[in-house]
């Protein structure tokens, strides 16, 4: 299960607010009059009444300019503190303080540019003091989005050795590492700011719950557990979004039941956390419970109606129920937003061609809020139709479900037209080419089902046998199904292979791991380079493909658009995620380095480099990519 980060609280995509203190201190520091002693000049006498009274409308101005300057900062008028700010800079002298207090405030209006300027004027008049250095790469790191140039700052105001900002730097670095990815390093980090103090009080606020997102993307989900439980123990209670982040980590390590028990708590404490209830629809697949999955994903797409990759996730979870046996077909119809809540259901046309199917276990561990890798034909929901228009009760419907379709019928006709099978709920039986019997199932959409089966044993499906069952609930079809299998060991005095030794053949194929470069100690532990890794894997596989993300989780398009086309290819290759820095550290720029490509995502065929996304799917439209797959 994926978790869904807070990148604007993680990234901490707001700048630092400046130390005032500090702020009013070198004030003082460069200005000659001291504290208290006003740099405007004295009042003159014979002052016109009407400027007098003009005066007197606005408030007036304390003797200290510097409290009307902060007065002003503080209420976020930065148009009003940057006029003032000009005033002041407006003498001969010119005091760092005020540049610094400038900047700030440019950098706030969207002008970083100019702010730098202001800062570096500063910063030589200062002689290269920490809080100047710190708002210059709060600059870099949040409007000016240049993390790397801001954690060479951070490192030089770490080499300054000042107390006093240890614990606010730290956590400031972590976040531009976590803003390129370095979440290892954006751990460390974090582990340095709960070790600092900073100004005397206790560690930053929120710093136990970001080390424990780090942790979770390192997969040390018990040491999240310990930081998360810090975390609430520092702040004496369990938000909702600390509830989420700790049923992750209890879900890494296996245990499912306390993470939905958390999962439950922040739905509680939260009812429309979006996040939570796509969390705890994943915790649901994994155990079984699908109606109530399907509950829970329903209320995230009344959540956020004009979320397209919610409504997609519920169509493919519905698609993919299609060959569970512990769907309730009559309920089904129920757990989707009436139209006039949302338009879903005119969604319900076929998205593309069924290329593959996840088990349970693996749907436990796919992220609902990502893209699918694999998009399925959505299955259209069944309608409840008019009292008089049943005709025959469901019982006696499956009581005559062998009798709707009694002969095995062939997939192709003599003129190698497909046969139709229904699209209803049903059982149905598989039959090789000597007319033996496989398997018997149980689907609720008998048509997908042998769609699904035909493509992964097409040696074993000659012809099927189907007794629809529109209406039956869920036991009613296991009670048909039972009878089928009860037939068979009657007629042949034993259950078919594919519902006994043969299972694992006719069951959903598991999706293939990602290939690892390292154990994961890190690559000081490594004893060859890592090109000389890349090179080995590069040489030895036939195809390959170095991505952002998983099989079933890609972090970009483009790597989403390499994996398609190589599923659509039904292409057996290797993916290696660039992104996963504990078993594959530093690879992202190692590869480019080795391939001298600049872009991720590297497809590598018999040795080459074919290219990126772009080129792959140049390739696939010309019939080259096809070629050099089967060559």
């Amino acid at each position: 299960m994926d978790l869904v980060i807070n990148e604007k609280r993680l990234r901490m995509k707001e700048m630092r607010a400046l130390n005032l203190d500090h702020f009013r201190a070198l004030y003082y520091d460069f200005q000659p009059n001291g504290p208290g002693q006003s740099d405007a000049p004295p009042a003159q006498a014979g002052t016109p009444k009407g400027a007098m009274k003009k005066n007197a409308k606005r408030k007036a101005k304390p003797h200290d300019p510097v409290t009307w300057i902060l007065d002003c900062y503080k209420a976020e008028d930065w148009h009003g503190t940057l006029s003032e700010l000009d005033q002041g800079l407006a003498g001969d002298s010119v005091n760092p303080a005020l540049l610094w207090l400038r900047a700030d405030v440019k950098a706030r209006m969207g002008h970083a540019t100019d702010a730098c300027k202001d800062l570096e004027t500063a910063i030589g008049k200062s002689e290269h003091n920490v809080d100047i250095l710190f708002t210059w790469a709060e600059i870099l790191r949040v409007p000016m989005q240049a993390p790397q140039k801001a954690i060479a700052v951070y490192d030089l105001i770490e080499s300054l050795s000042t107390s006093g900002v240890e614990a606010q730097l730290y956590h400031a670095r972590a976040a531009a590492h976590i803003h390129m990815q370095q979440y290892q390093q954006a751990q460390r980090d974090l582990e340095q700011c709960l070790g600092s103090e900073w100004d005397g009080s206790r560690p930053l606020p929120g710093a136990h719950q970001d080390l424990a997102h780090m942790m979770i993307l390192n997969r040390e989900y018990e040491a999240a557990c310990n930081a998360l439980m810090g975390a609430s123990k520092s702040s004496g209670d369990m938000p909702d979004q600390r509830c989420v982040a700790l049923a992750t980590a209890l879900y890494g390590q296996g245990k499912q039941e306390k993470a939905l028990q958390k999962l439950d708590q922040a739905c509680k404490i939260s009812p429309a956390n979006v996040t939570a209830l796509k969390n705890r629809a994943t915790v649901k697949g994994a155990l079984g419970p699908w109606n109530e999955c399907l509950l829970d994903m329903r209320q995230c797409v009344l959540l956020e109606p004009q979320n397209q990759t919610l409504q997609d996730r519920m169509l493919d979870l519905m698609a993919f129920a299609d060959d569970s046996h512990d769907i309730d077909v009559i309920k089904l119809s129920k757990l989707l937003p009436a139209p006039a809540e949302i338009g879903v259901l005119q969604k319900m046309e076929p998205i593309s061609q069924l290329h593959s199917t996840r088990t349970l276990k693996a749907l436990g561990h796919t992220s609902f809020w990502k893209q699918p890798l694999f998009q399925r034909t959505a299955p259209r929901i069944p309608r409840p139709q008019p009292q008089r228009a049943r005709g025959r009760s469901v019982g006696k419907a499956c009581a005559s479900a062998a009798a709707s379709q009694p002969e095995a019928v062939p997939l192709q006709d003599a003129q190698g037209r497909p046969a139709r099978f229904p699209e209803a709920a049903g059982v149905y039986a598989v039959y090789s080419k000597d007319l033996k019997l496989q398997y018997v199932g149980m689907s609720r959409k008998i048509s997908s089902s042998i769609e699904k089966h035909a493509k992964e044993v097409p040696h074993l499906v000659h012809s099927v046998k189907a007794g629809a069952v529109p209406q039956a609930s869920r036991d009613q079809l296991i009670a048909e199904w039972k009878s089928w299998i009860q037939e068979a060991v009657n007629e042949s005095g034993q259950i078919p292979p594919g519902n006994g030794q043969e299972k694992e053949l006719w069951s959903a194929k598991r999706v293939k791991p990602e290939l690892k470069l390292t154990p994961g100690k890190g690559i000081q532990d490594l004893t060859v380079p890592l090109e000389t890794l890349i090179d080995q894997v590069v040489k030895n596989t036939k195809v390959v493909a170095f991505i952002k993300g998983t099989r079933q989780q890609p972090q970009c398009g483009f790597s989403f658009k390499v994996l398609s086309i190589l599923n659509d290819n039904k292409a057996d290759y290797e993916a290696i995620n660039v992104l996963d820095e504990q078993y594959n550290p530093g690879l992202r720029e190692t590869l480019k380095t080795y391939s001298q490509w600049p872009t991720i995502p590297q497809l590598y065929v018999n040795g080459e480099l074919l290219g990126g996304a772009d080129i792959v799917e140049e390739m696939q439209q010309s019939g080259e990519l096809q070629k050099a797959l089967t060559t």
